[in-house]
């Protein structure tokens, strides 16, 4: 027998598995070619969603950067440009650049604090 508690673990692992595929931009180029970001239901899921942001949920994530997307998917602008693969792309390279580059640069300015 399934129970309450059962269902709500489920879909806390279905949820942050989720939120956090919103860090991949390829995904979400794939789910504005879809037509996922023109379904209202879908609009209200993403709203529903920024309760991850609050610190009790959000110490569970392990990419961050899906928030900050989180917060570009409540613009329909942002959102529109998705469907565009060169901005999907553009959003792509940034990412892994920032990936790359915010360990050197961390421990950069760690040594010249000193």
């Amino acid at each position: 027998m399934i129970t309450k508690e059962d269902k709500n673990k489920e879909r806390f692992q279905l949820e942050l598995e989720f939120i956090q595929m919103l860090s991949n931009p390829l995904y979400l180029h794939w789910l504005a070619q879809e037509g996922y970001f023109n379904k209202p239901e879908f609009i209200n899921y993403l709203e529903y969603l920024k309760y991850w942001k609050n610190e009790e949920y959000s110490k569970f994530i392990m990419f961050p950067y899906c928030l900050a997307i989180l917060d570009l998917l409540q613009h329909k602008e942002f959102r529109d440009s998705l469907a565009n693969n060169d901005f999907a792309l553009n959003i792509h390279k940034k990412q892994f650049n920032h990936w790359k580059y915010y360990r050197y640069n961390k421990n950069r300015s760690l040594k010249m604090s000193f």
